[in-house]
């Protein structure tokens, strides 16, 4: 069984300037999640999935991390717009790359642990004949609305212990894997496929759970990593 890694990174953003490649203690961003791709121990091949002309560059010059170890997928510039869905690029990419399993790892959760990944994948594997997709998640019991209406409480009793409440999953997308004949089959069928049909929600720690979005997340980011051992 062939398991392969994909990590996404298009060039430019609105919100936070090109996040994919700003650097933190002197590694961009994205090599945080290359490296824990490795360092899992779990993948046959790790892909970087980019129209980045400043990661393939670095990628050619061996002047990326571990450049040696992983492999650069040119994404159709068609796929590369602000309008682009992760429902067309990993249907490309899954079309045009051999695996049984692929993952994709997102380059703006850069604190992903590789025993995360590890245990992701195992746990997927361990439930393959059930499910066809795991997505990462975190997870809360304080009482959540959505346009006004209590999703996890009753909201016209009187406020009971948030412990007693449901627990409200959160993807974050940091891990995403899906069984990849199935990912094609349901992209030819219904145009999108990236939620699966049978979803595994696979819970992370609040902290590997924090994405770059904007500024504020990518100062945060940029503060445990700076204080970190």
């Amino acid at each position: 069984m062939k398991i392969i890694c994909e990590i996404p990174v298009r060039e430019g953003s609105k919100r936070v300037p090109n996040k994919n490649i700003l650097k933190i203690k002197g590694k961009r961003v994205v090599e945080y999640t290359i490296d824990s791709a490795l360092k899992s121990g779990v993948f046959h091949e790790v892909w970087i999935n980019t129209n980045s002309k400043v990661i393939i560059n670095e990628y050619k010059n061996s002047n990326l991390i571990h450049s040696d170890k992983v492999l650069i997928y040119k994404r159709p510039e068609n796929l590369c717009s602000d309008d682009a869905k992760s429902d067309d690029f990993n249907y490309d990419f899954a079309t045009n790359t051999q695996s049984d399993i692929l993952v994709m790892l997102n380059p703006v959760c850069p604190l992903l642990k590789p025993e995360s990944i590890k245990m992701a994948v195992s746990d997927f594997l361990s439930y393959k004949n059930k499910f066809d997709t795991l997505i990462s998640c975190s997870s809360t019991k304080m009482q959540g609305f959505v346009n006004e209406f209590a999703v996890n409480f009753d909201s016209s009793e009187a406020l009971r212990p948030s412990q007693e409440n449901k627990s409200i999953k959160i993807l974050n997308w940091a891990i995403t894997i899906w069984d990849t004949r199935k990912l094609i089959n349901r992209h030819k069928k219904k145009g999108f496929c990236v939620l699966g049909d049978n979803r595994l929600l696979f819970e992370i720690s609040p902290t590997e759970s924090i994405k770059i979005s904007n500024q504020t997340d990518f100062d945060l980011v940029e503060s445990i990593l700076q204080n970190k051992k």
